[in-house]
């Protein structure tokens, strides 16, 4: 039998939600069907983890988040001879930078099929009128250049079923989650306060893992500690590195929050951490369907996020957890509060969540659905 040959491509090499969403999907493809390669700009963890796992990486080069048309025109002719040579039959974008040139260099080179999947839409940022319509217009042309679009959430596809020509081109195939071996709380907590003294074992932890990105809402949840952190016992602790680290940590020192809210920094497998949290708390200003949200239901621990995205999708009732307006820091204190003061019944949608991840996000399902789209 012949195998298919699959070529996966993302713009960063970091370990966010799509980077994790190519490295699952590369490492678990059958290998009797499939035969896969990445191709990624930079040299992250992404692609140090796909090379341990045996999977062929190529890094392109010049491939940068942002724009400069000098390089691009450099990707370009790196993805023209790339993808001539190897002849793919599946090529499969997967971020908004990649799309559209990726989309364009694999069809010229008489790609039989390529997919690109929407893991957000970078309209929904803070830009201005005419940025917007020309990111706008850049997606418009990726879908219409792809056989075929994944949107990761209904409200991804939801947000450009307006568009002219693109409704019978995306389908939605939810993210889904693997079984992950976490620590257990007490000793995911020793080694948290292993990595940074300052926090606590003892303490009620408010925890999130994010990349420190403005889109993920970061200063909001410190702007809402302010308030939480008048109840004894309460810590913030934050995983995850990134370009505002020195903003947040400025933030911080400016609310005197020093002892009260902690940067830890990147942890590798940041989720197998996930059950030291007694509540977990997604601020993002915008999402598509997060990953890390549900493996912090499969965790079991009581989340509470932001009403943005494919989000309400997770947590569609408030059995599931609880939600709040985005940017609305104020907000996001009082159900903190709430929900630590009534922890028993805050305890129950942890459960409730569980379950609902297991029989609607499952990992398998996912990939089942993404790989037919291969063949």
């Amino acid at each position: 039998m012949v195998k298919k040959q699959i070529c996966l491509v993302i713009t960063k090499s970091n370990f966010g939600g799509a980077q994790k969403y190519v490295y699952e999907i590369a490492t678990s493809l059958d290998k009797d069907i499939f035969d896969v390669t990445v191709a990624l700009g930079g040299n992250g963890i992404l692609k140090t983890k796909l090379e341990e796992s045996g999977i062929e990486v190529i890094s392109i080069p010049h491939l940068e988040r942002d724009i400069s048309i000098f390089n691009e025109l450099k990707v370009f002719k790196f993805l023209i001879n790339f993808f001539h040579k190897k002849h793919f039959d599946v090529v499969h974008l997967n971020s908004s930078k990649i799309g559209g040139l990726g989309g364009l260099a694999a069809k010229l080179c008489s790609t039989p099929k390529v997919i690109f999947t929407a893991h957000g839409w970078a309209f929904n940022e803070e830009r201005s009128f005419l940025s917007k319509l020309l990111i706008k217009l850049s997606y418009w042309t990726t879908i219409m250049i792809c056989d075929k679009t994944i949107a990761v959430s209904e409200n991804i596809k939801k947000r450009v079923l307006g568009w002219p020509f693109v409704a019978n081109k995306i389908d939605v195939i939810h993210n889904g989650v693997k079984e992950i071996d976490f620590y257990e709380k007490e000793i995911a907590r020793e080694k948290i306060s292993k990595v940074n003294q300052n926090v606590s074992k003892e303490k009620f932890l408010i925890g999130t893992i994010a990349e420190l990105h403005p889109i993920k809402g970061l200063d909001i949840l410190i702007e809402s500690a302010k308030e939480v952190t008048k109840i004894e016992n309460v810590q913030f602790v934050i995983i995850g590195d990134g370009h505002i680290k020195k903003e947040l940590e400025e933030k911080i020192q400016s609310l005197n929050l020093d002892k009260k809210v902690i940067l830890i920094g990147f942890l590798d497998n940041a989720a197998k951490y996930l059950k030291a949290f007694d509540l977990f708390i997604l601020p993002s200003r915008s999402e598509a369907l997060a990953l890390v949200l549900l493996e912090a239901g499969l965790a079991e621990v009581p989340v509470i996020a932001s009403k943005v995205g494919g989000l309400p999708e997770i947590i569609s009732d408030k059995k599931y957890g609880r939600l709040f307006t985005s940017e609305n820091s104020n907000e996001l204190s009082n159900e903190i509060n709430s929900a630590i003061e009534n922890y028993e019944e805050t305890k129950i949608t942890a459960q409730n969540l569980n379950h609902r991840i297991r029989e609607n996000f499952s990992y398998k399902k996912m990939l089942e659905e993404t790989s037919k789209n291969y063949l």
